[in-house]
C-alpha cells in the first residue's frame, strides 16, 4: 500500500548521518570485506547475519540490469544510498550490473528469528464517476481539512455511517463498497470514467487507526478457504451484505485519496518514495526496519530475484515481511492475491555501513 511520505525514522536518519553520504573512494575497489561472512550484527535493533552472494540461490541468473534500472530511479531520493548515486554509478558506466551490486553491497539477513511472509499487491482498475448516480453511489473521499488536527480521526465504522457526508470531500463515486474497501488496501488505482478517460489516484492520508486484516479475522473464525485469496474474501463479503459491512467496519483504518495528474499511463503508481513502482521489482516494507531505497534479494515461492524497497504499507510490519508489487489490472490482481508465501529476504547493505557496524560504531 502506498503511504504518504513522512520524515525519516530516527534509525534511518541516524544511519544516514553515520556515513552513507560519504562513501569512501577506496570502497569502490573492494570486492570483499575479509572475515565477515556469517558474522552477527544488529540493524534497526534486530539481530542480523552477514552472508555471501554465493549463498543466494539463482543470484547469477537474475536480470541485474533490470534491477539496477529500478534502483537508479529512486536512489537519489533514498538517503542511505544517495552517495552511490552521486558517484555516477549508472547502467553503462563501465561496470556490469551484477558486479556493481557485489562490489558496493554486502548481503545481510535482517531479523534472523523473524517469521518470513511475502504477499502481493497491485493497482486496481475500477469504473467510477465524478458525480453520484444511482449506480455509482459509494463515495471515495479526499483528505478532510482537519485530518491533521485530530488523531485518530473518525473510524471506518463512523465514516461508513456518514461522519463525512455533506462536506464536499467526495472526489469520485464507485459502484461497490467491497471494491472501494480493497482499493484502500492497495492504496492506488486507475479509475475508468464514462467519457472514456482514465484517472490515476493515490494515497493522500490516513485516519490514524490501526489496520486490521479481514483475511486474518476470517481465518480466526474458521473461514480458511475463503480467506486464502482476495477473490474469496470479496465473495464472502458480498454473500451477506450486512455481515460484510460489519466485517469491513471492524477494520478501523481508513485511507483518503487524491487525483494524480500527468502520470505516464505506462508507468506504475507512485510509491511512498515518490517514484513509479515496477512490476516484480518494487516492494513495500516496514520502513522502521528497512530504510527506503535498499536492494533486497527476495526468495518467495517460485520467485528468486532482486527487488528494491520503494514503498510501505499499514499491513507490512516487522522484519522478513514484504509486499511485492505485481502491476496494474485484473490479471495482476489475480497474481498478487495468489502470493502468500514464506521464504527469505536478504538485504543488500552498503559496504561502508557494514564496516562501521563490525567496527563497533553502529
Amino acid at each position: 500500500m502506498r503511504l504518504r511520505r513522512r520524515d525519516l525514522p530516527r534509525d534511518e536518519a541516524a544511519l544516514t548521518r553515520r556515513g552513507f553520504g560519504r562513501m569512501l573512494a577506496g570502497a569502490a575497489a573492494m570486492t570483499a570485506i575479509p572475515g565477515i561472512a556469517r558474522s552477527a550484527i544488529r540493524i534497526s535493533g534486530r539481530r542480523a547475519e552477514i552472508i555471501t552472494f554465493d549463498d543466494l540461490p539463482d543470484w547469477r541468473d537474475d536480470d541485474h540490469g533490470a534491477a539496477l534500472d529500478v534502483w537508479m530511479k529512486s536512489c537519489d531520493r533514498a538517503r542511505m544510498v544517495s552517495g552511490l548515486c552521486r558517484r555516477g554509478l549508472a547502467p553503462g558506466a563501465g561496470i556490469a550490473p551484477r558486479l556493481f551490486f557485489e562490489r558496493e553491497f554486502t548481503p545481510v539477513i535482517v531479523g534472523t528469528s523473524a517469521r518470513p511472509l511475502f504477499t502481493g499487491y497491485y493497482e486496481p482498475v475500477i469504473a467510477a464517476s465524478r458525480v453520484r448516480t444511482p449506480h455509482f453511489h459509494v463515495p471515495l473521499y479526499g483528505p478532510p481539512h482537519d485530518l491533521g488536527q485530530r488523531q485518530p480521526y473518525f473510524s471506518r465504522a463512523e465514516i461508513q455511517a456518514g461522519a463525512l457526508a455533506g462536506q464536499g470531500l467526495e472526489i469520485f463515486w464507485l459502484a461497490d463498497r467491497v471494491e472501494t474497501y480493497f482499493l484502500q488496501i492497495q492504496g492506488s488505482g486507475r479509475l475508468n470514467l464514462a467519457d472514456g478517460s482514465v484517472v490515476r489516484i493515490g494515497f493522500a492520508g490516513k485516519n490514524g487507526h490501526p489496520y486490521r486484516s479481514i483475511g486474518a479475522a476470517m481465518r480466526r473464525s474458521g473461514n480458511h478457504a475463503e480467506a486464502m485469496t482476495a477473490g474469496g474474501v470479496k465473495a464472502w463479503l458480498r454473500a451477506d451484505p450486512a455481515r460484510g459491512a460489519a466485517m469491513m467496519a471492524a477494520n478501523p483504518s481508513y485511507v483518503f485519496f487524491r487525483e494524480i495528474p500527468d502520470l505516464d499511463p505506462g508507468a506504475g503508481p507512485l510509491g511512498a518514495l515518490g517514484v513509479s513502482l515496477t512490476n516484480l521489482r518494487s516492494i513495500a516494507l516496514d520502513r522502521s526496519v528497512y530504510p527506503f531505497g535498499l536492494p533486497h534479494w527476495v526468495e518467495a515461492g517460485a520467485l528468486n530475484r532482486l527487488m528494491i524497497g520503494q514503498d510501505t504499507g499499514s499491513a507490512i510490519r516487522g522484519a522478513q515481511r514484504a509486499d511485492i508489487y505485481f502491476g496494474s489490472g485484473r490479471e495482476a490482481g489475480r497474481a498478487a492475491s495468489r502470493m502468500y508465501a514464506a521464504g527469505r529476504m536478504v538485504t543488500l547493505v552498503p559496504r561502508a555501513r557494514v564496516a562501521e557496524l563490525i567496527g563497533g560504531s553502529g
